[in-house]
C-alpha cells in the first residue's frame, strides 16, 4: 500500500475499512462457535469420513472423497464405486439422488403414456 499513489486520507479509509471487515469476520466466527456448541457430538462427527489432519498423519487416503474424485477424473475407475458410496452416505446426496430418480421416473412415465 505504501507504493500506491494515494493521499493519506484515502489510505486511512482503506485501513479503517480493513479493520471493520476483520472485526465483522471475528463476529461471524464467534457466532459460529456459539452455534457449534449447541450441535450434538454425533452430528459433528458425521463428516465425510475423515479429516485432512488424520490423512496427513497416516490415515487412509482412500476415504477422502476429493482424492477418489480426482482418481476417477484421471481415468482410474476403481475409485468410482468408492466415491459413489462415500457420497451416498450423506443425506444431501441421498436427497439429490432421490429427486433425480423421481424426475427420471416421471419423464419415463410421461413418455410411455
Amino acid at each position: 500500500m505504501n507504493e500506491l499513489e494515494l493521499d493519506a486520507e484515502t489510505k486511512e479509509r482503506i485501513v479503517g475499512e480493513s479493520n471493520r471487515a476483520f472485526s465483522f469476520n471475528m463476529m461471524v466466527f464467534t457466532e459460529l462457535e456459539e452455534i457449534g456448541k449447541t450441535i450434538k457430538e454425533e452430528v459433528q462427527d458425521a463428516g465425510l469420513g475423515h479429516s485432512h489432519a488424520e490423512i496427513m498423519e497416516g490415515g487412509d487416503i482412500n476415504k477422502c472423497p476429493y482424492y477418489a474424485a480426482k482418481m476417477v477424473a484421471s481415468g482410474n475407475l476403481t475409485y468410482a464405486c468408492q466415491l459413489a458410496m462415500t457420497l451416498l452416505t450423506h443425506p444431501p446426496c441421498q436427497w439429490a439422488l432421490a429427486a433425480w430418480v423421481a424426475l427420471l421416473a416421471g419423464f419415463t412415465a410421461w413418455y410411455l403414456l
